[in-house]
């Protein structure tokens, strides 16, 4: 059977199995070893961190437990923007429409990315800073 086995199913942020997603986006992430989840999360454009053996891949897919399922490799997939607002929420008990603000705490180093928090607790999002 075709299926059986482990597959590398997100590489560097986008579908590689069991379709592939091959737009342009990701042909650029790709071929510059861009992180999608660091750069997006810190506002500064990052390549991967992980060793050259495992550089790039995100998720494998894998039928070990009955049913085909991805699993998480690199733990800064985890860092997904949409990922970290459902957890907040299910962590908070946040009902929609309040809006959720996720942010690593490395950006409060940045002035305008403080002031911005600042202005989303100011404005009633629940302002979530992780370590």
């Amino acid at each position: 059977m075709r299926d059986r086995g482990n597959f590398v199913s997100e590489w560097f942020g986008y579908r590689t199995y069991p379709t592939v997603c091959d737009s342009a986006a990701a042909t650029q992430t790709q071929g510059r070893a861009r992180c999608p989840f660091l750069s997006a999360t810190t506002g500064v454009e990052s390549g991967c961190v992980k060793a050259s053996s495992s550089s790039g891949v995100c998720a494998i897919s894998s039928a070990s437990n009955g049913a085909r399922q991805d699993w998480l490799v690199c733990p800064y997939r985890a860092l997904d923007e949409r990922l970290l607002e459902q957890s907040v929420r299910r962590s908070f008990d946040v009902a929609a429409p309040r809006r959720v603000v996720v942010m690593p705490a490395t950006v409060l180093a940045d002035t305008e990315r403080r002031a911005g928090l600042l202005a989303e607790m100011t404005s009633g999002a629940l302002v979530v800073v992780y370590l």
